[in-house]
């Protein structure tokens, strides 16, 4: 599991599309925060779907309520995480 978010988050941090580091370190804390989220949240006992819906439904909370412009990097970054999360290696 680990080595899995190890390697997808070194490829979203290098292949964001923006000129700035520090907005690919921001999607790239995005989609660790995401993974981290939705792996915990699968392990403690709460099924893989609603984990997966719970995580991904916090990040759009975030980005529409408390930042109100959304990031769509972001948004991506967050899917990207639990969907990555989704596969097995």
């Amino acid at each position: 599991m680990f080595r899995k978010l190890l390697t997808t988050l070194l490829i979203v941090a290098t292949l964001g599309l923006p000129v700035f580091a520090t907005v690919r370190v921001d999607h790239a804390a995005h989609f660790g925060l995401s993974y981290f989220a939705v792996d915990t949240l699968s392990r403690v006992g709460i099924p893989k779907d609603i984990a997966a819906i719970l995580v991904i439904g916090a990040g759009l909370y975030k980005e529409y309520v408390i930042d109100v412009a959304p990031d769509q990097g972001d948004i991506v970054a967050d899917v990207s995480a639990v969907f990555i999360w989704t596969i097995d290696i």
